[in-house]
């Protein structure tokens, strides 16, 4: 059995606040299995799936995997924002599948939301990012995202550009051109 932990954050305003995103993989019925989004959750699923199957060159699945959300957000909010933890949620998937090459989830925070079309963005980072409790729920994390302005101010840093690069990727994959 494998268990991974990332973290995320989101805005419920006027806090900041964190997400725990863990999943395990295990012998079973083979298949995912998210909590914690509600419905969300299942198109989510069914999202993960066809960008899996649609860009990904992985071995059959043949584990059972459940992904929980834990926050001390209301459940409500964290459903209505549950678009921003699409990311890290991918990140935590191909992670237990054994096909990223990171090591330890638990240092990680990540948050974005991901298309069909294999795009990914983070419409609040600026937002998080210049939030007062930033600092504190940040601190000592690695951070994982798609669009930095700035880098350089933040030095621990993985871009998921050079995740993708880390991927066995099928042909096809859409260029940002």
């Amino acid at each position: 059995m494998l268990n991974v932990k990332i973290k995320s954050l989101l805005i419920n305003q006027p806090q900041l606040m964190g997400v725990d995103i863990y999943g395990i993989s295990s012998r079973g019925i083979p298949g995912l299995e998210i909590n914690g989004l509600g419905k969300r959750g299942k198109l989510l699923k069914e999202k993960i799936n066809f960008i899996t199957t649609r860009y990904l060159v992985t071995k059959k699945n043949v584990k059972r995997f459940v992904i929980s959300i834990e926050s001390s957000c209301a459940e409500e909010k964290i459903r209505e924002k549950g678009l921003d933890l699409e990311v890290p949620i991918i990140i935590l998937y191909w992670t237990l599948l054994g096909v990223l090459p990171l090591k330890n989830l638990d240092e990680c925070l990540a948050l974005g939301r991901i298309s069909v079309d294999f795009i990914v963005s983070s419409p609040n980072f600026d937002e998080i990012w210049n939030h007062p409790d930033r600092s504190s729920l940040v601190k000592d994390k690695i951070l994982i995202c798609s669009e930095l302005d700035s880098p350089q101010d933040y030095p621990r840093l993985i871009m998921w550009e050079d995740l993708l690069k880390q991927l066995q990727l099928k042909m096809g994959l859409p260029s940002k051109d």
